[in-house]
């Protein structure tokens, strides 16, 4: 069982088509590009959710059963405690971000994947140094209800 498989169960998201890291989004992908619109445009909508601390946004977007799982830590599972991890955050810093990103997504709108690859600077409200990171996700995205969801991402880099 592939490394990529046993993610994929953990995460239980069934069967995703995910193509090698080394073709491109037009030769791998043979999804149509209404698609890749799609997703894109979603994708777009919650990470700039994310840098305006948009709550009610960010919610929108994700599934009920969304899980944030961490390279370190415990994994966030539920809407609930994913909203509860962002209002903490956002609480906390100012964030600014811009995120490089490739789709992979099936014909039969179902699933998508995003790899993405966000430069994020933190700077904490109440003073204090501004964190810098680099990181790299998995998200999954899951059609339902007419639209696209986020319904997983799994961070790929140490926090």
């Amino acid at each position: 069982m592939s490394f990529r498989t046993k993610i994929f169960d953990f995460l239980n998201i069934g069967t995703v088509y995910l193509a090698d890291h080394t073709e491109n989004e037009d030769s791998a992908d043979h999804a149509s590009g209404e698609i890749r619109w799609e997703v894109r445009e979603v994708f777009n909508r919650f990470t700039h959710a994310i840098a305006d601390k948009n709550l009610p946004l960010l919610s929108e977007l994700m599934t009920d059963d969304i899980v944030l799982l961490a390279a370190s830590g415990d994994p966030l599972v539920g809407r609930d405690a994913v909203e509860a991890f962002c209002t903490s955050t956002f609480s906390k810093f100012l964030i600014r971000q811009h995120t490089d990103f490739s789709i992979k997504a099936s014909d039969k709108r179902t699933t998508a994947s995003v790899y993405a690859h966000p430069f994020i600077a933190l700077t904490p409200i109440e003073g204090g140094d501004v964190v810098e990171m680099r990181h790299s996700f998995i998200v999954v995205l899951r059609h339902e209800n007419g639209g696209w969801k986020v319904a997983r991402v799994l961070s790929l880099t140490w926090i």
